[in-house]
């Protein structure tokens, strides 16, 4: 009886983590200059770009858009794809999607950029 009430609280958090605690601060881990994706609660978003050429005093770009979860994924809209990294779901102003990996033990959040290259945005 205690395992399973144990599992149960295991489940339960699992699932509270997964619906909550998407907003706040992520930035990308690879090298091409620094993104920063700021995400609030109102679901919006603005996303901070740094090409690696540009003074670290200026930003060099400030997008924004809307953002909703979906599947375990995030999609931000009127996502603009200024490096060349992004692969959008349709024509328009673009939707990117990204899968939210969580780490339940240490409470980290991560979106995928690219799998395959181990890209992500990490949560600070």
């Amino acid at each position: 009886m205690r395992n399973t009430s144990f599992i149960f609280a295991l489940c339960f958090f699992c699932l509270l983590q997964s619906c909550t605690g998407i907003e706040g601060t992520y930035v990308a881990n690879y090298h091409i200059g620094t993104d920063t994706v700021k995400i609030f609660s109102n679901h919006k978003y603005a996303k901070i770009c740094y090409p690696s050429n540009a003074p670290k005093d200026k930003i060099h770009f400030i997008d924004s858009g809307t953002w909703s979860v979906t599947n375990g994924a995030i999609n931000f809209r009127d996502w603009v794809d200024r490096n060349g990294m992004f692969h959008s779901y349709d024509d328009g102003p673009s939707i990117f999607v990204a899968d939210i990996k969580r780490n339940y033990f240490t409470g980290g959040i991560k979106l995928l950029i690219d799998y395959d290259k181990e890209y992500y945005y990490i949560k600070q």
